[in-house]
């Protein structure tokens, strides 16, 4: 090739190179809309089912392609924090990718920043059926019905589908057991503490257990005493008040608390003592509910 043909041959690809930087720098703003706007976003993608049949065998690879996209998108709205086409990112991903369990993970903790908490509960559902051994899938939802929806029935049954999985936090039993005293059940949450101290390994496992004991055996207590000596605000004014031993209920659970807490909750004349009273974990004293005709703690 003589030296005239290879400069030809370089300016012919300088100006296609030129051509092409032209024509995609007048096509910006599209390109901009195209992957920012969320309503072209929504309407132009596919359900991750169809995609998956046209990648050959590399279903990883265009699923880390869209992933990719994602964390762009995200990173692109973090200023409005608005995501309102993130579902539709983690659904084709994880449509063609099944395993790719980050994804379920991100969209479900991020969602409900932004209010949409029914679509980050589908988005957890589809990865804890489709990744059944994975911790993240019912702890998340728990988190999700717990904090954000204070539905404790379905954060109960959420965190106890994660206590058999590996890696499960250590706290969730704990957490399952306040869950269930803070939605009434009060006597299943005392029998789960007790269990759980008599398997636990370190003291420091069983001087917290006996923390949990003690405020949901008072919590117990009181509420079974408060039935019969009814106070008018605060569950204090049961103090001095006798002591009914002959319900055998009672004083089974008085002695299971007294000899775990080392603590004595009656005085010698069977009377109600301020430790009774007192809420280990709040400097709160517990009040009578006057609606629902039951004591709780002013916060837990």
């Amino acid at each position: 090739m003589t030296l005239l043909k290879k400069f030809l041959a370089l300016l012919l690809v300088i100006l296609a190179y030129f051509g092409l930087w032209t024509g995609q720098d007048a096509l910006f703003e599209h390109h901009v809309k195209r992957f920012y706007s969320n309503i072209a976003q929504t309407t132009a993608l596919s359900g991750g089912e169809v995609i998956k049949y046209v990648t050959f065998g590399f279903e990883n690879f265009v699923a880390d392609i869209y992933w990719m996209r994602t964390i762009q998108y995200v990173g692109t709205h973090v200023a409005d924090g608005s995501y309102s086409v993130l579902e539709a990112y983690a659904n084709i991903i994880t449509d063609i990718d099944p395993k790719f369990a980050f994804v379920y993970h991100f969209s479900g903790l991020l969602l409900p920043n932004t209010g949409d908490y029914k679509s980050a509960e589908k988005i957890l559902l589809k990865g804890e059926m489709k990744n059944p051994e994975n911790f993240w899938f019912p702890s998340d939802l728990g988190f999700l019905y717990f904090y954000y929806l204070e539905d404790y029935d379905s954060a109960i049954e959420a965190y106890k589908r994660c206590v058999p999985l590996q890696d499960c936090p250590g706290a969730t039993p704990r957490l399952v057991a306040t869950l269930l005293a803070r939605s009434g059940k009060e006597e299943i949450a005392f029998q789960s503490l007790l269990d759980q101290f008599a398997s636990a390994e370190s003291d420091e496992q069983r001087d917290f257990l006996k923390q949990k004991v003690e405020e949901v055996g008072k919590l117990i207590l009181l509420q079974k005493l408060s039935i019969l000596y009814p106070p008018e605000t605060q569950v204090s004014e049961l103090i001095g008040k006798s002591f009914p031993l002959n319900d055998p209920e009672l004083s089974t659970y008085l002695a299971v608390v007294e000899s775990l807490i080392e603590k004595k909750l009656l005085s010698d004349e069977k009377t109600v003592l301020k430790e009774m009273t007192e809420n280990p974990f709040q400097t709160n004293s517990y009040l009578w509910d006057a609606t629902t005709k039951k004591v709780k703690p002013k916060r837990w």
